[in-house]
C-alpha cells in the first residue's frame, strides 16, 4: 500500500475503495474513521487555558452573527435564466449553501493535476458541486413543479429535450452516476441507464435532434471491467533527465508510477453511446476510447470526438497530454482527422506583454478550431440555456491575477486553416471559415513584395465552406464569399438563412445570405467601431462608461458571441432565431440623457425584417434599477425575461408582455445580508515614501467610533511604473467594485470582520520595476506601502495602529508572512494556503519569470521559511490538505509552523481535510472564522502587555 498513499488522499481505506468497489457497502463497517487535522501547538504569551478553543481537535462554530453572515453570503437567489426551448418554464436549480464536509469526503484520487472519484467513475466536481434539486416554475401559470429525482441521489448536468417536453439529467449515487429523464409537466422522472454513465470528462448530455435518444458516454464492458490493483511494487520509482532544458512548475499531483498510468487509463475510458429515452436500449458507437469530448451532429449520422493520446507522462499535467480529434460515423470509423496533438512536456511559453493588432480573422487560431458550436469550443450563450453566474458574488475588477494561471503566447495563425468548424443546425454536414486558396502565381508575387501570409491587405477573400460527409477533401463546397474578412458564421435553424459578422470599413455589420440564392445578400446591422453607432448629435460616451452598442458586455440573454443575434440552441450547438414573419433580433442597450438614473444603459430588442431592412422595437427597458435581458420565449417574442438590480438591490426576475407593455415580478429574493450594505467604505490615494501612489479601500462597522483595531488583507501585484499601476488598477484601486451587479458577501469575504469590531484596510501593494526583475524591490515596495497606508489610515482616524494585524491568501499568505518578517507593524498575522520558502519555486513563480539560479538573492529575500527568526507578531496558518494549486504544497506551512514552533515564536496551523486551494465546506469556513476572531480578539484585539 506505500507506494499509493502519496497519491491517494483519501488514506489507505480509499485503495480498498477502488479494489472493491462492488462490494463497497459490505466493506463500509471495515473502513477506517476520517483523519483528524493535527492538533495546533501553540508557543508564548497568552496562558494556555486561554488558547483552549484555538487548540480544540473538533470543528468550531463562530459567534453568530458571525456564523448567519457566512452562511448567508450564500443564501438562495432565485436566478430565472434557463428557460425551456417551448419557453413555458424555466429550471431553477436548489442548491446548500456551502457543501458539507462529507461531501469532501468521498472517494478520491489525485492523477496528472486531475480529481476523480474511483468508486463511481466521474469527476469529483462534479459530486461536490452538484445540486440537491430541481424544480421547474411556470412563469405565465405562476406554478412550480418539482423533479422526482431518485431517492439518496444529488443532481447535476440537466438538459432539455428539443421540445422542451423532458429533461434529462445526471443522477449522482454514491457509487455511481445514471441518466434519469423527468417529464416537465408533471415531474415525473424515471432512470433510463442500466449501466452507469463514465463522467471522468464528458459531464454533460445531448439530446438528438428528434428527442428520442441522449448522447452519452458509459462504462464499457456493462461496467463489469477490472478495476486494476497497485499490488506490490515490483520497480523503484524511476526518473532519468529528458535531453534539453526542460524547466517545470511545482504540480503536486502528476501521475508516480505505472500503476498509476493504468489507472488513469481505466478511468478515462468509456464507451460513446445513444441511449433510447422510450425503453433505455443503448447502440453503441465504436470500440471504448479515452474520450476527452464528443458532440454528434443532428440527425446522428456523425459525432465529432476528441480522445487522449499515449504517452501519459511524468512530468506534465493532464492539460498537456496528447489529443487526437476526429469525425466518427455511426460505427465509430474515422471519417477524418480534425487535429492531432502530441504530449507536450515542456511549459508553455509567456504570452508577449504587450499584444498587437490583429491582421487576420478575429476567430480562433492555430490549424482546425473548435467553433462556438463544437463541445469545448468558445460558448453560445442563448436566452434558453445561459450559464447564471452568481449575483451575490463581487464582480472581478483588476484582471491581473497572480493565482491565474500564466497567460501563453497563441499558436502561430495559419492563414490556411480551417476556421470556426462547427456542425450545421439543418444536419448537412459541417460549417467553417477559410479564406479562399493562394495560386501559384499570388505566392510568387508575395515573396515579391514580401507581403506577410496573414496581411488583411492581400486579395484573398474569404469563404463561408459547407463540409459534407464522408469530410474528405473534395467534399467541401463554397458557400458565401466575401472580400473582406468574416469573424463569425451562423445559420437559421432550418439551414436557409446564412448570417456573416464582418468589420467593413472599421465599421461591424452584420449581412444575411439567402442560400437558395447565395448572391442575393441583404444588410441586417451595420454599426460603428463597436456593435452600435452612436446616435447623430449623441456625445461620445465618457472614459470608464460603457458605449451604447449591440449586445455589450452585461447582456445575457443573447448570442454575444456569433454574429451577434439571438439565437437559440440546436442540438447542441446553436441557431439564429428567425420569427414567421422573417425577422431576426437585435438586442443592445441605449444610454438615456440627462444625470444619474436617467443616463443609465438600457436593454432594448429591435426586430429586423432581413429583406425589406424594417426595424421595430419589440422590448425597451423602463425600470429605474440597472436591467439584462435574460431570456426570450420563442422565435415570435411574446415575453421577454429580464433581471433588475444594483449594487445594494438585491436581483429580482422579470416578465415583460411587449404587446401590452405588463410587467410581472416573478421573484421575491431578499438581501440575506443587509449590514453589508451598511457599511462605510472610503476609498483614497496614498504615496508612498518614494513618490509612488496608489489606492487603499478601508471598510468600518456602520457606527464605527474612534480608532478601532484592523486587519490589512493584502495581495501584491507587480507594475512597471505608476502609468502602467494607474492602467491596470484603474480608479479606486483593484479593489474598487463593479456598478450595476449586485454585491454580496462571500464565505471567507474580509468585510465579515467587521462584525467583530474591526476595520478592514485593503491596500493596492504595488511592487514596481523594471519589466523582468519587479520582485527585486519586492520587501522594500511591500514594507514602504504598507507603512504609507497604515500612517494615512492613522492620519484619518480610522484605525489604531498599535493594534494591527495582517492578512491575506495565497500570494497573499506567503506576502502576509513576510510582511511579519520585514516590518514591526503587526501584532499577529492570518496566511492562507500560502508559500513560505521560494527555494521549492526553484523554476519560476506568479509573475517572476526568473529561475533561482537567475536571482537567487531575490529568491531567497522573499522566503519568510528562512528569516523565520525575524517573524514578528503571532502567526495563525490553514491550509487544505488537497492544496492542488502550483506552487503552495502543504508542506510549505507545515515547515513554516514547526520553524515558529521551534523558535518558540506564537503560532498555530490548521489543516482541513479534503480542502483544496480554498476551503469551501460548510464546517471549514465556520471553523475558520472561529479561530480568526479568537486569535484576533487574543492577539490584537486585547492583547497582553509583555
Amino acid at each position: 500500500m506505500r507506494g499509493t498513499c502519496h497519491f491517494l488522499c483519501r488514506s489507505a481505506a480509499c485503495v480498498g475503495l477502488i479494489a472493491l468497489a462492488g462490494l463497497l457497502h459490505a466493506e463500509a463497517a471495515d473502513t477506517p474513521a476520517v483523519e483528524r487535522a493535527p492538533a495546533p501547538r501553540l508557543m508564548g504569551a497568552p496562558a494556555p487555558t486561554e488558547l483552549t478553543p484555538l487548540s480544540r481537535e473538533s470543528y468550531l462554530l463562530p459567534p453568530k452573527d458571525i456564523a448567519d453572515a457566512v452562511l448567508a453570503s450564500r443564501g438562495e437567489i432565485v436566478a430565472l435564466t434557463n428557460l425551456s426551448p417551448d419557453g413555458r418554464k424555466f429550471l431553477v436549480v436548489k442548491r446548500d449553501a456551502l457543501p458539507p464536509v462529507e461531501r469532501l469526503g468521498c472517494p478520491c484520487v489525485h492523477l496528472a493535476e486531475m480529481a476523480f472519484d474511483p468508486v463511481a467513475c466521474r469527476s469529483r466536481d462534479l459530486w461536490v458541486n452538484s445540486a440537491e434539486a430541481f424544480e421547474l416554475f411556470f412563469p405565465v401559470e405562476n406554478r412550480t413543479v418539482p423533479v422526482k429525482a431518485p431517492a439518496g441521489a444529488r443532481v447535476a448536468s440537466p438538459a432539455w429535450s428539443p421540445d422542451g417536453s423532458k429533461l434529462a439529467f445526471l443522477a449522482l449515487f454514491s457509487d455511481a452516476t445514471h441518466i434519469c429523464v423527468a417529464d416537465t409537466e408533471t415531474g415525473a422522472c424515471r432512470q433510463i441507464t442500466k449501466t452507469p454513465v463514465l463522467a471522468t470528462l464528458v459531464t454533460t448530455l445531448q439530446w438528438t435532434l428528434d428527442g428520442t435518444r441522449l448522447q452519452t458516454v458509459l462504462l464499457p464492458d456493462g461496467g463489469k471491467r477490472p478495476v486494476p490493483q497497485p499490488g506490490v511494487a515490483d520497480s523503484p520509482k524511476v526518473r532519468v533527465a529528458r535531453d534539453g532544458k526542460d524547466p517545470s512548475r511545482t504540480y503536486r499531483y502528476l501521475l508516480e508510477s505505472p500503476y498509476q498510468m493504468r489507472l488513469l487509463e481505466h478511468l478515462l475510458t468509456g464507451q460513446v453511446a445513444l441511449v433510447r429515452v422510450a425503453d433505455g436500449s443503448v447502440a453503441n458507437v465504436g470500440d471504448p476510447a479515452m474520450v476527452r469530448s464528443v458532440s454528434a451532429a443532428p440527425g446522428e449520422g456523425a459525432f465529432r470526438v476528441s480522445t487522449v493520446k499515449k504517452p501519459f507522462s511524468y512530468y506534465a499535467p493532464f492539460q498537456r497530454f496528447g489529443a487526437l480529434e476526429a469525425v466518427w460515423d455511426g460505427r465509430g470509423q474515422s471519417l477524418v482527422t480534425l487535429s492531432d496533438r502530441n504530449l507536450r512536456e515542456g511549459e508553455p511559453q509567456p504570452a508577449a506583454p504587450a499584444p498587437t493588432a490583429p491582421t487576420a480573422p478575429t476567430a480562433p487560431k492555430g490549424g482546425l478550431t473548435k467553433g462556438a458550436g463544437g463541445k469545448g469550443g468558445v460558448p453560445v450563450t442563448d436566452p434558453t440555456q445561459p450559464m447564471a453566474p452568481n449575483p451575490t458574488q463581487p464582480v472581478p475588477t483588476n484582471p491581473m491575477n497572480p493565482d491565474d494561471p500564466t497567460p501563453v503566447a497563441p499558436e502561430p495563425f495559419d492563414p490556411d486553416a480551417k476556421r470556426d468548424l462547427n456542425w450545421r443546425p439543418d444536419g448537412k454536414g459541417m460549417s467553417f471559415l477559410q479564406l479562399e486558396p493562394t495560386g501559384k502565381d499570388d505566392k510568387k508575387d508575395e515573396a515579391k513584395k514580401d507581403v506577410k501570409k496573414d496581411d488583411t491587405k492581400t486579395a484573398r477573400k474569404d469563404r463561408v465552406m459547407q463540409w459534407l460527409p464522408p469530410f474528405g477533401k473534395d467534399d467541401a463546397k463554397m458557400v458565401y464569399e466575401s472580400p473582406n474578412r468574416i469573424t463569425a458564421a451562423q445559420y437559421s435553424a432550418d439551414g436557409k438563412w446564412l448570417f456573416v459578422s464582418q468589420t467593413v470599413d472599421s465599421a461591424r455589420q452584420i449581412t444575411a445570405v439567402d442560400l437558395a440564392d447565395p448572391k442575393k445578400s441583404y444588410l441586417v446591422s451595420r454599426g460603428g467601431t463597436g456593435f452600435g453607432a452612436p446616435k447623430k448629435g449623441d456625445a461620445p460616451p465618457k472614459k470608464n462608461e460603457p458605449a451604447e452598442g449591440e449586445q455589450p458586455p452585461g447582456f445575457r440573454g443573447g448570442a454575444t458571441f456569433g454574429v451577434g443575434l439571438l439565437s437559440k440552441p440546436v442540438a447542441g450547438g446553436s441557431a439564429v432565431r428567425v420569427s414567421g414573419a422573417g425577422e431576426v433580433y437585435l438586442s443592445g442597450t441605449e444610454r438615456g440623457r440627462g444625470a444619474g438614473e436617467a443616463s443609465q444603459p438600457r436593454p432594448y430588442i429591435d426586430a429586423i425584417n432581413i429583406t425589406t431592412g424594417k426595424k421595430t422595437r419589440v422590448f425597451e427597458s423602463k425600470s429605474d434599477l440597472p436591467e439584462t435581458v435574460d431570456a426570450v420565449d420563442g422565435d415570435d417574442i411574446t415575453r421577454v425575461f429580464t433581471t433588475r438590480q444594483n449594487t445594494k438591490v438585491v436581483p429580482n426576475c422579470f416578465m415583460t408582455e411587449p404587446a401590452t407593455g405588463k410587467v410581472t415580478k416573478l421573484t421575491n429574493n431578499v438581501d440575506r445580508a443587509p449590514w453589508f450594505h451598511e457599511l462605510k467604505t472610503e476609498r483614497f490615494r496614498v504615496t508612498r515614501v518614494d513618490g509612488f501612489k496608489f489606492w487603499v479601500k478601508v471598510t468600518l462597522p456602520p457606527k464605527a467610533e474612534g480608532k478601532l483595531p484592523a486587519l490589512f488583507w493584502i495581495y501584491p501585484r507587480e507594475y512597471t511604473d505608476q502609468a502602467d499601476y494607474d492602467q491596470k488598477a484603474g480608479r479606486g484601486g483593484a479593489a474598487a467594485a463593479g456598478p450595476g451587479r449586485f454585491t454580496g458577501p462571500t464565505p471567507r469575504h474580509v468585510a465579515i470582520l467587521t462584525l467583530a469590531g474591526y476595520a478592514v484596510v485593503e491596500p493596492d501593494v504595488p511592487i514596481v520595476g523594471p519589466a523582468g526583475k519587479m520582485n527585486d524591490n519586492y520587501v522594500s515596495d511591500l514594507r514602504n506601502g504598507l507603512w504609507a497606508a497604515i500612517d494615512e489610515c492613522d492620519k484619518r482616524g480610522l484605525i489604531d495602529r498599535d493594534r494591527l494585524a495582517c492578512g491575506g491568501h495565497s500570494y497573499g499568505a506567503f506576502s502576509t508572512a513576510n510582511a511579519l518578517t520585514h516590518t514591526p507593524f503587526f501584532k499577529a498575522g492570518i496566511a492562507g494556503d500560502g508559500c513560505y520558502n521560494r527555494t521549492l519555486t526553484s523554476m519560476t513563480f506568479q509573475s517572476e519569470r526568473r529561475q533561482l539560479w537567475d536571482a537567487r538573492e531575490t529568491y531567497l529575500e522573499m522566503s519568510p521559511l528562512l528569516r523565520a527568526n525575524q517573524i514578528n507578531g503571532a502567526l495563525l496558518m490553514y491550509h487544505g490538505m488537497e492544496d492542488a494549486n502550483v506552487g503552495t504544497h502543504p508542506m510549505n506551512s507545515e515547515a513554516l509552523f514547526a520553524a515558529l514552533d521551534g523558535l518558540g515564536k506564537p503560532a498555530a496551523l490548521y489543516m482541513y481535510p479534503y480542502e483544496g486551494h480554498g476551503p469551501i465546506s460548510r464546517e471549514t469556513n465556520l471553523d475558520l472564522w472561529a479561530r480568526w476572531i479568537a486569535w484576533l480578539d487574543t492577539y490584537v484585539k486585547n492583547p497582553k502587555k509583555k
